[in-house]
């Protein structure tokens, strides 16, 4: 699988409640035309209640995204003072994804070695990382989708490591990689068509942070960075169909 760019999200922050959702999306298309996806949901946690939403736009590549940031900054002044945003709650970021696996077991690999084996499914945020508890290393994907590939490809016994005493790799999720991996398997046992009210979600997400002893506290923004799995609208979420 060759490597590919991530989807990158931008968000706009202090989107006021009182506004029409159509009329704020006409709004910053006009800003922003190059956008893939423009959604619009709420703010778990606003500075101010009044402006208690944010908008994500979904971008094919970084540098799109980063684009659409430098734009955004250009006409802050215009932003700051239409009737959507509040110009001191206003913000505007773009999101890094970062989903992680551990590999139990890197055998005699160094780092070069075990990265050139796990790029083979995507993109790496950075360095594959070792630690000396149970000669483990940590892989960051860029990609949910190629994280996922990667466990699937250990847990088939698919991948080997080792430069002299070859051993199957064996690989666990880790924080935003696991959130996913969860809430994907909640919808799909959901009755509402594999969707399910951002309330809801965000109930069941605290739950599997009490159980991993983790604080997934910008969640939502890690579920935006699942564009071709996961969708968010209004104050649903949904399993977007494979």
């Amino acid at each position: 699988m060759a490597n590919r760019s991530p989807h990158q999200t931008l968000v706009l922050k202090g989107v006021r409640t009182d506004c029409d959702t159509a009329e704020v999306e006409r709004f910053v298309r006009a800003i922003v035309s190059t956008t893939d996806r423009v959604s619009l949901v709420g703010d778990q946690y606003p500075s101010k209640p009044c402006c208690a939403k944010r908008i994500y736009m979904d971008f094919s590549s970084p540098e799109r995204a980063q684009e659409a940031k430098a734009l955004v900054e250009s006409k802050i002044f215009k932003f700051k003072q239409s009737q959507f945003f509040d110009k001191e709650a206003f913000q505007v970021n773009v999101n890094s994804a970062s989903f992680l696996i551990w590999i139990k077991d890197k055998s005699d690999e160094d780092e070069d070695s075990l990265e050139k084996k796990f790029r083979q499914f995507g993109s790496l945020n950075a360095q594959v990382k070792f630690s000396d508890k149970n000669n483990g290393a940590i892989i960051d994907f860029l990609r949910f989708e190629d994280a996922k590939a990667a466990l699937d490809a250990c847990e088939a016994r698919r991948l080997q490591v080792g430069e002299h005493s070859f051993i199957f790799a064996e690989a666990v999720p880790r924080f935003n990689t696991l959130l996913i991996l969860r809430l994907v398997q909640r919808l799909i046992l959901s009755d509402r068509g594999h969707s399910m009210p951002i309330k809801v979600a965000e109930d069941f997400v605290q739950q599997v942070a009490g159980e991993c002893r983790v604080q997934f506290s910008r969640w939502l923004e890690v579920v935006s960075l699942c564009p071709g799995l996961l969708r968010v609208e209004a104050d649903r979420i949904h399993l977007n169909p494979a």
